[in-house]
């Protein structure tokens, strides 16, 4: 990596240097700030942004914390890749002149292809939902269910800044028709029924009762066009 990262590509570079620490045994905010010298609050907001990449993390003793969960990121990449990441971010105990063949845009790229897999899942579960009689248990489902994309959307957002920050215009562009393939109304439909029908109402509108149907040829079509473009360059 020769160019200096973004603010948005050092946080995302710290966040896997955290857990990296953590999973290691400096598992506590002074033990990081030993380690690193970063300051303290830095330290807690790093740790408490670790959902964000789906790694799940638990305190289970009071400033103690252990990793439960890596989702969609390889440890293995940031064991191998740690010092130089250190060093990216000025953390002189780690300061290394080599430098790593690999990047992290291959993780950006690993989270991106996660998002996808997501929004497929997530699709598909919102489509039997819309299958289901009307009741408070599927209307319970459908709220989780609405979090659970909110929160990938919120990923998606993330993952496109970072692209158009390193000048990948092209992949930016992909992840919008990502969030376009994965934005419907039936979500909010089947979690809000009562507000649904009062705004379908308000707008002179019917509805139509028909299932949502999963776009699982076109998120699989997505992944293609994904991975040739990450594969041009």
């Amino acid at each position: 990596m020769t160019e200096k990262p973004s603010k948005t590509q050092t946080s995302f570079l710290r966040r896997l240097m955290v857990a990296y620490l953590i999973d290691t045994g400096k598992n506590t905010v002074p033990l990081i700030i030993e380690t690193t010298g970063m300051p303290r609050r830095t330290a807690q907001d790093t740790i408490k942004a670790l959902n964000e990449l789906e790694i799940e993390i638990e305190q289970y003793n009071r400033g103690c914390y252990r990793i439960l969960s890596w989702g969609a990121v390889d440890k293995n990449w940031i064991k191998n890749n740690f010092r130089h990441v250190c060093s990216v971010l000025s953390y002189p105990q780690y300061e290394i002149s080599e430098v790593s063949d690999m990047s992290y845009e291959q993780v950006v790229h690993d989270q991106s292809l996660y998002c996808a897999t997501q929004s497929l899942e997530l699709a598909q579960q919102l489509s039997v939902l819309s299958r289901a009689s009307e009741s408070t248990e599927r209307t319970r489902n459908a709220k989780q269910l609405m979090k659970k994309l909110n929160d990938n959307e919120s990923r998606i957002a993330a993952l496109r800044h970072i692209y158009r920050t390193v000048g990948r215009v092209d992949l930016e562009h992909l992840l919008f028709e990502l969030t376009n393939l994965t934005m419907e109304e039936h979500s909010t439909a089947l979690s809000d029924p009562d507000g649904w029908k009062r705004a379908l109402q308000i707008g002179g509108q019917a509805d139509d009762g028909e299932s949502y149907v999963a776009p699982t040829k076109e998120l699989n079509q997505w992944r293609i066009k994904f991975i040739e473009a990450i594969q041009s360059k």
